[in-house]
């Protein structure tokens, strides 16, 4: 009995002193907060708001999310009586340091501390746990520790692509996707050369790789490249680029004249062929109708002319 008598005793207290801590909206005996705008109120004990150190906080119950399920409840969630919001808005501390949660999506890893269940669905499971103070009200404290996970995604259509896993082994970056910037992004004249003058991308031409500018850089006179006089050497030029057939008509390398001494078939003396010129890579023309021209030896040749002739020009083609 002395047993009993203690333990009623000792609910009573309780309940007195959950009384006078905590005024709850429409309570039994309507205490003082008749219409009230809060649900529960517990900043108005006078016990707790003269002291330093009672009533002052509120211990949450902790729960693993990773494991956390929704019991079945009676008419279902959605009811006018049984959480008609889904649990959204829903706070819980949670305890568990990886992993996501068993109920709904979640945001990024679990970690321990407070996360809150968004769920604007039609669906208990239908939402998202996401760490408290990641909202979008905004809150530059990162959750995790991981330097990087601020940012959790990438605005879709914005240029950007998000990479890595979200751990602190390989944490979130932000990159310029593959064909991300469109033209809409570029703002006037960003992606010109600085003067707005075709032509002025290349400033200058390579010394001794063949070419020459030309211009002086202005609008009327912007610069240009073209290949410079004897730029082109042997080394440029591939094996087996160069035949006869790239030649326009009388596009001379090398030129010898002689007057002819006789009319007639009769051949002239022998010539020399230049420098370096052979039968294996020279070829030989003659301008006009006046006659023609023959190789005579590996480094020589001569021409035969026509009657009534004075004179006539062999063109000679040395490939070198």
């Amino acid at each position: 009995m002395k047993k009993i008598i203690i333990t009623i005793g000792l609910i009573c207290t309780v309940a007195m002193m959950s009384h006078a801590q905590i005024k709850v909206f429409n309570s039994a005996d309507n205490q003082a907060l008749a219409n009230s705008p809060a649900f529960v109120d517990a900043s108005s004990n006078y016990l707790a708001n003269g002291n330093a150190s009672w009533g002052k906080g509120l211990v949450f119950p902790r729960v693993d999310l990773s494991t956390f399920t929704l019991p079945s409840v009676a008419g279902g969630y959605g009811a006018a009586t049984n959480f008609p919001t889904y649990l959204d808005g829903m706070i819980v501390y949670n305890t568990a340091t990886s992993g996501v949660a068993a109920v709904g999506s979640t945001q990024g890893t679990l970690s321990a501390g407070f996360w809150y269940y968004e769920n604007k669905t039609t669906t208990a499971t239908g939402g998202t746990w996401k760490p408290l103070g990641s909202s979008s009200g905004g809150n530059s404290v990162s959750v995790d520790s991981v330097v990087g996970n601020e940012v959790l995604d990438a605005t879709a259509g914005g240029g950007l692509v998000r990479a890595g896993s979200g751990t602190a082994a390989s944490p979130y970056t932000l990159g310029i996707a593959t064909g991300g910037v469109t033209k809409a992004m570029l703002a006037a004249g960003a992606a010109n050369d600085g003067d707005s003058i075709v032509g002025n991308e290349v400033t200058n031409a390579t010394t001794g790789g063949g070419l020459v500018r030309a211009g002086s850089g202005t609008a009327a006179s912007p610069y240009s490249l073209g290949i410079a006089s004897g730029g082109v050497t042997g080394s440029m030029i591939a094996a087996g680029t160069i035949d006869q057939t790239k030649f326009t008509a009388n596009a001379v390398i090398y030129s010898v004249s002689a007057a002819h001494s006789s009319i007639g078939v009769s051949p002239s003396a022998n010539t020399a062929l230049p420098s370096g010129c052979t039968t294996a890579n020279t070829i030989l023309n003659v301008q006009g109708t006046y006659g023609y021209c023959y190789f005579t030896g590996s480094t020589t040749f001569a021409c035969t002319y026509i009657s009534g002739s004075t004179s006539l020009t062999a063109h000679i083609w040395c490939f070198k």
